[in-house]
Order: structure tokens, then sequence, then C-alpha cells
């Protein structure tokens, strides 16, 4: 919670939770708040924001499943 909060400080995009958990998920390691915000802004590049990209991927089994299994609380989200 308190990198997604730094994440939010930093980008200043309206990204929410979910969605940050879901891009988030394939980062491995201990990345510097750069580094995600880099690894985020590679990724939505090509579909110009993080809000496009999301509604390309919004209804895609992969992001469908995570959010079930993210709103079940089967992932822990740490402090």
């Amino acid at each position: 919670m308190v990198e997604f909060g730094e994440y939010l400080k930093l980008a200043n995009n309206g990204m929410d939770l979910l969605f940050y958990c879901f891009l988030r998920r394939n980062l491995k390691g201990k990345p510097d708040l750069i580094q995600i915000v880099s690894y985020f802004e590679a990724i939505c590049r090509a579909s110009g924001s993080w809000w496009d990209y999301f509604e390309s991927i919004e209804n895609t089994k992969a992001f469908q499943n995570f959010r079930e299994d993210f709103l079940g609380c089967k992932y822990s989200i740490g402090t």
C-alpha cells in the first residue's frame, strides 16, 4: 500500500489499486519506484495512456481472472 501511494504521488495519474496490482504482479524482485514507473510507462506507451491500455485489456480472461481473485481476497497486499 505504501508503494502504491508513493506511485500515485509520483505518477499523478489516478490509477486504481486493482489495475496497479494487475500490472505490478509481473514485476518481480524489489524494484525501486522509478523502475516501477518506467515499467508501467513501457507497458502503456503503445496505447497512449494507462487508461487506454486498461480499456483494451479489461475484458480479457487474464484481467477478469485477476479481478475475481483480487476481489475474492486471494492475494495479500502488504503495507
